[in-house]
């Protein structure tokens, strides 16, 4: 119990160094891009049943901690809203044609080169605020059981370039960690399968951060 307890008193003094040192900044920034969404591969997916595009735009707070020359930790928030294009949004389920989220972002920044060029993975969790009225069966593509996940996480692998001390660019691609959507049982209509399986629509495309310094 005591070493428990001097390992938790470490972690949080070492948090305040670091929370409390000049390095850290506090950051702002707008994020466009483009998002697909399509069922995850099975054998069966013949047609893109779930396929759909959507616009991305969100804006965000972050809190840039400094970790060492070569290493920075950002924490943020935000407000998130898809817009789904023309055609979209009716394969999944729902007749909504804006989704709006709470956005739970951290990442890791790594240096690579002349301070202007950075590595960034981290991930974003996504929290609906929308009340979501789902359709009660699918037509006529007779899938069942498809619902709207309340929260979802992408994974974001991608790079970070400094325009200047306050501004920067960031592009990222968000790869499926915990689905937006996910059914539990689907009868395909082009497959003789009679068996129900587990799927998920997986979420990829790119986004475009511009960021500004504000400290």
């Amino acid at each position: 119990m005591k070493y428990l307890l001097k390992i938790s008193l470490f972690l949080i003094l070492a948090f305040l160094k670091m929370e409390l040192s000049a390095q850290n900044l506090n950051k702002i920034g707008i994020q466009n891009g483009f998002i697909m969404l399509d069922r995850f591969h099975h054998k069966s997916d013949l047609t893109n049943l779930f396929y759909s595009t959507l616009i991305q735009t969100d804006i965000l707070y972050l809190r840039q901690i400094y970790l060492s020359d070569k290493f920075n930790y950002n924490l943020g928030m935000g407000y998130s809203m898809f817009n789904f294009l023309p055609g979209s949004s009716s394969v999944l389920g729902h007749k909504n044609k804006t989704l709006s989220y709470l956005s739970l972002k951290s990442k890791f920044d790594i240096k690579v080169y002349k301070d202007k060029w950075n590595l960034s993975i981290g991930q974003t969790t996504y929290v609906l605020l929308n009340n979501v009225k789902q359709d009660d069966y699918f037509k006529p593509e007779k899938i069942d059981n498809i619902f709207i996940r309340k929260t979802f996480t992408n994974i974001d692998l991608g790079f970070n370039y400094s325009l200047s001390k306050k501004i920067g660019i960031s592009l990222t691609v968000p790869i499926t960690l915990y689905p937006m959507y996910s059914a539990f049982q689907s009868t395909s209509p082009n497959s003789k399968e009679s068996e129900p399986y587990y799927l998920f629509v997986e979420t990829t495309g790119i986004n475009f951060l511009v960021s500004y310094i504000l400290d």
